[in-house]
C-alpha cells in the first residue's frame, strides 16, 4: 500500500488509474468517477483523477512528486488536457498535475525503485527520451537527471526492490551495467555503483520481495550460488547470504506477494499457494555478501573465469542452444521468403511462357507451404512451452532452452 507522507495527509488526496477506459482506484482509495474519459467527472475537489490508456505496473511517491510506470502512451489529470507519456507519469501532487519532469521510454517500464534521493526503473526498454539506457535506467530525483554510470542490462529487468541504501534488481539478464551479474545485483544508492554482490543465479527472476530482513526471489530458476532452489529462495539482509528456506514449489512461479502472515506464491495458470515466512539462518558455507570482494568473475557451468583477461562474459550451453533454435526459424523464414519474391520475380519475368510460369508458380507455392509450416511449428512449441509444461521444460523459442541434469550434486 502506498503510503504518502503526514504533511500530505490533509490534502486527502485520492489518485484514480484508468486502465482500458475503467477507473481503478489505488490500494485504498475510494472511486468518485465512473465511467469512459468523456464521461469521467471529478465529484470532489481534493480528489485527483489520472486517466491513462493502457496497464500499470507500479505506484509509488517519494516528497511531493508521484511516479507512475507501466505501458501506456497517454494520460489526462482531472480536466486538464490528454499529454503523450510513453510508460511513465510523473505527478505533481502540490499543482494537482502532470510535472515537468518527463520519462518516455520506448517500451515497458516493468518496476521502480526509490532509496535516498535515487530513483531506478526497470523494463524492456532501451531508450530513454533519446538516450540510449538498456533495460534500467536511474534518475537523481533531486536534479531529474539520468545517472551517467548506470548504463544497462543485457537482459529485461523485471524487478526492483529497495533495502536501506541499497536497491536490488532482478530479471533475466547475465550482464547488469557492464559486470557479470547472474539475473540478480544490487545498487549502492549513496555511492552510485553496482555492489560486488553475485549470488549466481541460474535461470529468470520474474519477481521480487523485500519484508523485514528478507529478500525473496521467485522464478524460473533451480539453483542460487551452485545450491538447489527450486523457483524460489530468500537471502538474509543486509550481508545478502542465502538461507535454508526453501518451500516445496514444483511449477515455476511469476510473481510473490504478502497476505497477513503469509506469503502468497502466483503460478503462470493463476494458481496460488501460501507459505510461510523466511525465519530460518543464513548459510554459513555461503561467502558471497553486498559488502564482499570486488573481485569479478563469470561462472559458466559451474566454471569461474576471470572476466576481466577474457574481455567478456561467456554464454552458458543453454543460451548457444536457446540461439541455435531461434537463428534456425529466423533463417527459415528468411528464406521462404527469399523464395517467395524469387518466385513471383520469375512469373513477372515469364513473358507469358507456360514452363516459366508453371516454375514460377512451383516456387510460390513451396515458399508459402513452408512458410505455414514454420508458422506452424512454432505454434506448437509455443503452446507445449506455455501451456502444457508451463515453462518447466523449454525447447528455446519463448525461454531458455532447458537442459536436463542427469547428476545432480550433494549440498
Amino acid at each position: 500500500m502506498i503510503k504518502l507522507s503526514i504533511k500530505k495527509i490533509f490534502l486527502k488526496i485520492i489518485i484514480t488509474l484508468v486502465v482500458a477506459l475503467t477507473f481503478i482506484p489505488l490500494p485504498g482509495a475510494s472511486i468518485y468517477a465512473a465511467g469512459s474519459d468523456n464521461q469521467a467527472t471529478n465529484t470532489q475537489s481534493t480528489e485527483i483523477v489520472v486517466e491513462i490508456n493502457g496497464t500499470v505496473s507500479k505506484e509509488i511517491s517519494k516528497d511531493n512528486l508521484y511516479f507512475i510506470s507501466g505501458d501506456f502512451s497517454s494520460a489526462k489529470v482531472d480536466n486538464g488536457a490528454r499529454t503523450n507519456r510513453n510508460n511513465m507519469i510523473v505527478l505533481d501532487l502540490e499543482k494537482r498535475a502532470l510535472s515537468d519532469w518527463i520519462i518516455n521510454t520506448d517500451a515497458p517500464v516493468f518496476d521502480m525503485a526509490v532509496a535516498n534521493n535515487t530513483l531506478l526503473i526497470g523494463g524492456s526498454f532501451s531508450n530513454i527520451n533519446g538516450t540510449e539506457r538498456q533495460n534500467i535506467a536511474g534518475y537523481n530525483i533531486g536534479n531529474q537527471q539520468l545517472i551517467n554510470n548506470l548504463v544497462g542490462a543485457n537482459g529485461a529487468v523485471n524487478s526492483l526492490e529497495a533495502y536501506n541504501d541499497d536497491i536490488f534488481i532482478s530479471g533475466g539478464f547475465t550482464v547488469f551495467n557492464n559486470l557479470p551479474r547472474l539475473r540478480l545485483a544490487s545498487w549502492d544508492s549513496v555511492n552510485q555503483k553496482v555492489n560486488a554482490w553475485n549470488p549466481r543465479v541460474n535461470n529468470t527472476i520474474y519477481d521480487s520481495l523485500v519484508y523485514k530482513d528478507r529478500l525473496y526471489i521467485v522464478g524460473e530458476f533451480t539453483k542460487v550460488n551452485e545450491i538447489d532452489r527450486k523457483y524460489v529462495a530468500s537471502f538474509a539482509l543486509p550481508e545478502g547470504k542465502l538461507t535454508s528456506w526453501s518451500p516445496n514449489v514444483d511449477f515455476p512461479i511469476r510473481q510473490i506477494s504478502m497476505d497477513g502472515e503469509n506469503i502468497v506464491l502466483q503460478e503462470y495458470n493463476g494458481a496460488r499457494a501460501q507459505v510461510e515466512f523466511d525465519t530460518t539462518a543464513p548459510i554459513v558455507a555461503t561467502t558471497d555478501t553486498v559488502t564482499s570482494s570486488t573481485t569479478e568473475t563469470a561462472t559458466v557451468e559451474g566454471l569461474m573465469i576471470d572476466r576481466e583477461k577474457l574481455g567478456f562474459t561467456p554464454p552458458t550451453l543453454s543460451d548457444v542452444l536457446t540461439f541455435a533454435v531461434r537463428a534456425f526459424f529466423v533463417v527459415g523464414g528468411l528464406a521462404a521468403l527469399f523464395y517467395l519474391l524469387r518466385g513471383a520475380l520469375s512469373w513477372i519475368t515469364s513473358g507469358g511462357d507456360k514452363d516459366s510460369v508453371g516454375e514460377a508458380r512451383n516456387q510460390i507455392q513451396a515458399a508459402i507451404i513452408g512458410l505455414i509450416m514454420i508458422v506452424a511449428v512454432l505454434a506448437i512449441i509455443w503452446t507445449l512451452e506455455q501451456v502444457v509444461f508451463s515453462r518447466r521444460i523449454c525447447i528455446g523459442l519463448s525461454c531458455p532452452l532447458t537442459i536436463p541434469s542427469l547428476i545432480e550434486p550433494l549440498n
